[in-house]
């Protein structure tokens, strides 16, 4: 995927079951959060994400998408819980990462309120 060209809708599960499309989010902004249970950097972003959610509010969702193929979804769905996060959506054939180019964990990608990939802005740290 190209910067600023319209993302793919997708529609995946989340580990109690329920249906999410990228679509449904609209005109929020899209966190979409390529993630593993097992991965102490993916635990590290969701902290820092949990955190400017408090400020960002509605305006901005978090999804986080799990598609590693050696983390059962019994895995997966005890690290959500643990991690305080809204949901876990299970990539199962890790089609959506494929769509998006995601390789490592975490593999983030913002997306307007108009469905475009967008440049993520990354402040550098102080000194």
């Amino acid at each position: 995927m190209e910067l600023n060209q319209l993302v793919p809708d997708f529609t995946l599960q989340d580990t109690k079951g329920r249906i999410h499309i990228l679509s449904d989010y609209r005109p929020r902004v899209g966190i979409v959060n390529f993630w593993s249970a097992e991965c102490p950097y993916a635990e590290k972003a969701d902290e820092a994400f949990l955190q400017y959610l408090k400020e960002w509010g509605d305006r901005v969702a978090l999804l986080t998408v799990a598609s590693n193929d050696n983390e059962t979804p019994g895995l997966v769905a005890a690290a959500g819980r643990r991690r305080k996060l809204p949901f876990v959506l299970h990539d199962e054939h890790h089609r959506v990462a494929d769509l998006f180019g995601a390789r490592t964990t975490p593999h983030v990608f913002i997306v307007d309120g108009e469905d475009r990939l967008v440049p993520m802005a990354v402040e550098e740290p102080s000194i």
